[in-house]
């Protein structure tokens, strides 16, 4: 039963890999796959790797990438996602166009639904609903959401998780893991991205968005963080009807926030709707810690009364102790235009690399500042700005850390959202405020207080412990358990180049011994002969040319000769 399994995994495995390699092909990528040495790995003819629909011709190369996402389905539209906050990993342009990526797909069907429903709830749909309605009011790559009315007469949300769409994106990120292997392997540029780092990561995502139970979690912090904000509407989860598949909420009647002319029709103050959904993601951040992954408009609606209502929370941010002071010194050196502070905040955090261009970098943060310096805030774009810092941050391979980025996409998302509704609206003068209270609150003698009873408890400590360490030292140096360790970095390559030179080498002394022992042969005229030749001799001479072929075929082939 197991070995059957193991068996049907691996088929469907193989006949994922070879749907991807498709849509790679069909969107241009076959020249990427040759390098990785998939056509012998999926025994594709070389050929088939090089196809392309010709009216892509005119597409660039971020566009076709996200076209090819979009087509692969939920788990590569998420690893899209994932990869649009990581502006430090890939090209600016690429980024831009990641951002466009949407996994609004077509419904499944309301059989499945229902039998989805009783599976998890153990219990007939009629038993536990009024009524469900068979059109979902929302259909997405993971999951879609019905309308119903539970007994007791309370209108829900149902949200019902697609099939088998766990163990899809299991198999998904097996290929993913593997191709993410062969690229390092065979293109060792490549290692740069960490692109094994990266699709660990989008598991860790994935497993979360799979899971309903965390989202509810989500929900009820939320829910507590605004409980006193009448201007913020976080629907109600009701436990008894949700699993890991399945999520019952409270249905909240709401204006989708992008729909400016229904919320004209409704005499809404878009301004006012405006400056409050900046403002509520501007306290998820500064405030709770704990922010809105992704507040793009399906997931913001607005009710009649001008409350903003928050959906969907499967994708979610924290932020960390050391991410806020971080975050503060950036944003307060950037507002004093200290291009040396934000260089010194970088380096402080250990974002750059080893050996970065001092001088490069704080002369590209200059002249990002200069290039917005004086300009009235009102006038500054969020979205240029931040573009612009990522085109910095990617060619100084600066390591932001993962949840700044998620954030700076939510920021980018949400100041959209609110131009959409007023133009005049501007992120960075919203944020001002804040930026100048965390400062200033660092300067609270609460906060000093807090920060020298810290370091005086850490003297404390090491102190305390300091005979004990070095007794522990001195026992370890007697009995002769003392090791050090040397690490090598980057000689990796040259190892590989020596080992391939000292295979070509002896296979180079073969070749000759070859063709000097078929050369004696010939003049000794031993054995059988034919034509006047000695068949040992023959036989060495053909050996000797064969190999000598192998060795430069190996050579011309090798990587540094490509």
């Amino acid at each position: 039963m197991k070995f059957d399994y193991r068996f049907q995994r691996r088929v469907r495995v193989f006949k994922r890999y070879r749907r991807i390699i498709e849509v790679l092909v069909k969107y241009g990528f076959g020249e990427v796959l040759g390098h990785m040495n998939i056509a012998a790995r999926l025994r594709i003819g070389k050929r088939k790797l090089f196809k392309q629909t010709s009216d892509l011709a005119e597409k660039s190369y971020a566009e076709r990438i996200r076209l090819a996402m979009e087509e692969l389905g939920p788990t590569f539209i998420k690893l899209g996602q994932v990869l649009s906050t990581r502006p430090f990993l890939i090209p600016v342009e690429l980024v831009v166009e990641l951002t466009k990526l949407q996994d609004e797909v077509a419904p499944f069907e309301f059989v499945l639904v229902r039998k989805i429903i009783e599976d998890e709830l153990k219990a007939p749909v009629s038993e536990i609903f009024e009524s469900l309605e068979e059109k979902p009011v929302a259909s997405a790559s993971l999951a879609q959401v019905h309308a119903g009315v539970l007994k007791d007469g309370r209108k829900v949300a149902v949200k019902v998780q697609r099939a088998k769409v766990k163990e899809i994106m299991e198999v998904d990120m097996i290929i993913l893991r593997d191709l993410a292997e062969l690229l390092e392997r065979f293109m060792p540029e490549s290692k740069r991205y960490d692109p094994t780092g990266q699709i660990d990561e989008l598991a860790k995502v994935s497993r979360r968005e799979c899971d309903f139970m965390y989202e509810g979690r989500n929900m009820e912090i939320f829910a507590l963080n605004y409980a006193d904000d009448p201007t913020v509407k976080v629907p109600d989860i009701y436990w008894e009807y949700t699993t890991n598949k399945v999520l019952v909420a409270e249905y909240v009647e709401g204006i989708k926030i992008s729909d400016v002319e229904k919320l004209k029709a409704a005499g809404i103050d878009l301004s006012m709707v405006s400056r409050r959904g900046l403002r509520i993601i501007i306290k998820m951040i500064f405030e709770d810690r704990f922010f809105h992954g992704d507040p793009h408009p399906g997931n913001v609606f607005v009710r009649k009364d001008g409350r903003i209502i928050l959906l969907d929370f499967g994708m979610v941010g924290h932020l960390s102790q050391s991410v806020v002071d971080f975050l503060t010194n950036l944003l307060f050196s950037a507002s004093t235009w200290d291009a040396r502070k934000i260089l010194k905040t970088v380096v402080d955090f250990d974002l750059v690399p080893e050996n970065y261009d001092q001088l490069g970098l704080e002369s590209d943060l200059t002249e990002l500042l200069y290039r917005y310096h004086k300009i009235p805030l009102g006038q500054i774009d969020m979205k240029s700005l931040l573009i612009d810092s990522m085109d910095i941050f990617y060619r100084h391979q600066i390591r932001m850390p993962s949840t700044f980025m998620l954030l700076t996409k939510a920021m980018i998302t949400a100041e959209e959202v609110a131009r959409e509704l007023d133009p005049e609206i501007n992120l960075i003068e919203e944020v001002e405020p804040y930026i100048k209270n965390l400062a200033s609150e660092r300067f609270k003698f609460s906060v000093f207080k807090k920060d020298s009873l810290g370091f005086l408890s850490d003297l404390r400590e090491m102190v305390t412990n300091l005979p004990f360490d070095l007794k522990r030292i001195t026992q370890k140096i007697r009995k002769g358990d003392m090791e050090v360790q040397f690490r090598h970095r980057g000689l990796d390559d040259l190892t590989n180049e020596m080992f391939e030179s000292s295979k070509r080498i002896s296979l180079s002394l073969i070749i000759a011994s070859v063709l000097v022992s078929a050369s004696l042969l010939r003049h000794a005229q031993l054995g059988l002969k034919i034509f006047g030749f000695p068949v040992l001799s023959l036989l060495g001479f053909l050996l000797g040319g064969v190999l000598t072929i192998w060795l430069i075929i190996n050579i011309l082939r090798s990587p540094r000769n490509r």
